[in-house]
């Protein structure tokens, strides 16, 4: 079943784009008269002063903002993100999770040296087996995720006692 035509159709007169009414044949100049005289009416309606004032509206802003306390000053970290010399460890790598951990300037080396490295491993494999080879990576993975695991806790007991 096809869709029954449109009412309107844009065409080109002298080098400009036209719609025009199907039905009539004219070209169409914008809202009809009564929707124009609708919207003046609300437009009038809604800037006229209202006699008495409405009790089940909220106060103006301006006597909010006196009656509220002053805000604190923004803190220099958000706190979506929290202190961050503080590493908050997860269960699906860490057997002692949740633990945090209070990174120093070494550990913050040593921290960025494994994610570099763990970058670059993905994009080797990437390179060398595509795709399926990823997600042959992942299946052994999630196979040996208990000892990835176990090594995990090892070396970040290693990290918080340095």
């Amino acid at each position: 079943m096809d869709m029954p035509p449109s009412r309107y159709r844009v065409v080109e007169r002298g080098r400009r784009l036209i719609v025009v009414d199907s039905r009539t044949g004219a070209p169409v100049t914008g809202l009809h008269a009564e929707d124009q005289a609708r919207i003046d009416a609300l437009r009038q309606r809604l800037e006229a002063p209202s006699p008495t004032p409405r009790r089940d509206l909220p106060p103006r802003p301006s006597t909010v903002a006196q009656s509220r306390p002053p805000a604190p000053p923004p803190s220099p970290v958000p706190a979506a993100l929290g202190d961050p010399t503080i590493l908050t460890t997860q269960p699906w790598f860490d057997d002692k999770a949740p633990r945090r951990l209070r990174i120093v300037e070494n550990n913050s080396t040593t921290l960025a040296i494994a994610l570099v490295m763990m970058f670059f491993a993905v994009i080797v494999l990437f390179m060398i087996f595509d795709w399926p080879g990823l997600i042959v990576a992942a299946v052994i993975l999630l196979n040996l995720r208990k000892a990835f695991r176990a090594a995990m806790t090892k070396w970040l007991d290693a990290l918080e006692e340095a």
